[in-house]
């Protein structure tokens, strides 16, 4: 499945990480049931959520009975798609939930299997719908662009559409496509390293305040504490918890390398020139725009570095 195909799929995969503010929530001392949200909206069981992941998973088999059949007819394309669009909201509802049940608690292992299983699922996805952009593309534009003339209702998939024609340099064969997708799972390592390593492993350090509190400086608590008053305890607040990420910064180093790889090489077999170009792609952003706003933020940090010397003079 081409990413243009899925980027809204990808946007919900990034957009889910361990939540900085609910890290270890089981053990952390401003828990409550109130302060929780309440997952029960989206599946009131856990019989519930396997029930709708079994569901899924036979709509796997639609959805591939669906290959070579999208040029027969606009009621076949159109049935088509509205399948994948049903596959899709299932698979972020249980995705969803599964991300959510594990960052109520980063170190329990319950949470953690159920996400893994749904990282399972979004693999099995990619893979029964890897064909769907390469044979829009065979189609052609002009048939696409009868096939919207032909039944208004497809108008909802319009962008979507245009955006799989465009990429139409970036995309391979259906073999290439279900080769890319069935290697997806295992290129996720180095993110799935930063969300355990900063969520549920990091030793986070205690300090005590101005006013004799003591208070174990995690995420959620640097957010809250380094907006204190007393100026001495912001600085203690931010040198305490950079400093215990300093202490990883190898670890972190190798992390982000091993992502690059990953991106850099995704980037090649996709025929960009590289990943920065890659990433803009999906959102048709020109390489330019960003560039510009690059050269332009380093243009002008004198002035923010200013800015800044001017309120501590002024605090």
């Amino acid at each position: 499945m081409h990413p243009l195909f899925s980027k809204s799929l990808l946007a919900l995969a990034l957009a889910l990480p361990l939540a900085p503010g609910l890290s270890l929530a089981a053990t952390h001392p401003n828990d409550t049931t109130a302060q929780r949200w309440n997952l029960a909206d989206m599946y009131a069981t856990q019989a519930a959520w396997d029930a709708d992941a079994k569901r899924l998973e036979q709509q796997f088999t639609e959805v591939g009975a669906c290959k070579g059949q999208l040029g027969q007819s606009a009621q076949r394309f159109k049935s088509c798609l509205d399948l994948y669009a049903d596959v899709l909201k299932r698979y972020y509802r249980l995705s969803g939930y599964a991300a959510q049940k594990n960052d109520e608690d980063t170190g329990a292992t319950s949470g953690l299997d159920l996400r893994q299983r749904a990282d399972v699922l979004g693999n099995r996805l990619e893979e029964s719908s890897s064909f769907l952009s390469p044979e829009i593309l065979k189609i052609g534009k002009a048939k696409v662009d009868g096939y919207l003339k032909q039944d208004k209702s497809l108008a909802i998939y319009r962008q979507m559409l245009t955006d799989i024609l465009r990429g139409a340099s970036h995309t391979l064969s259906s073999e290439g496509e279900a080769l890319i997708a069935n290697f997806s799972q295992a290129t996720g390592a180095a993110g799935a390293v930063y969300s355990t390593l900063s969520n549920a492993d990091m030793p986070w350090p205690k300090v005590k305040l101005s006013d004799g509190t003591e208070v174990t400086i995690d995420q959620s608590a640097y957010t809250k504490y380094r907006a204190v008053g007393n100026r001495a305890d912001r600085k203690l607040v931010f040198d305490a918890f950079w400093g215990k990420w300093k202490a990883f910064e190898q670890t972190y180093g190798v992390t982000f390398y091993e992502q690059l790889k990953k991106d850099a090489a995704l980037a090649k077999v996709r025929r960009y020139p590289d990943s920065i170009s890659q990433a803009l792609f999906a959102n048709n952003v020109p390489r330019a725009v960003y560039d510009t706003l690059v050269d332009q933020a380093n243009a002008n940090l004198p002035t923010l570095h200013r800015y800044f010397k001017l309120r501590a003079k002024m605090l």
